[in-house]
């Protein structure tokens, strides 16, 4: 699956951006897309969505932290109100 790397400011309007242009983004990792998710491992945010021919795309932001947690995958929100290690 391709990954399209953008800036923080970008994801944050990455969802929006997609619905305007006709673009559902989609769930993964069980999380439904009401925002972008982090895989914490990593730790990025990310947000995954089908282009109009089908293929499987992601935008992708590297964050500048890991932090503690106990899950392997987030909503960004909450991510955002865990404090750094």
């Amino acid at each position: 699956m391709p990954s399209l790397v953008i800036s923080y400011e970008d994801m944050l309007n990455a969802r929006e951006w997609l619905l305007a242009k006709g673009i559902s983004p989609r769930s993964a990792f069980g999380l439904e897309p009401v925002e972008p998710m982090v895989q914490t491992w990593t730790p990025t945010a990310n947000l995954y969505f089908y282009d109009p021919d089908g293929n499987s795309l992601e935008f992708l932001c590297l964050l500048p932290e890991k932090k503690k947690v106990s899950k392997d995958v987030m909503h960004l929100s909450e991510w955002e109100q865990i404090s750094s290690e």
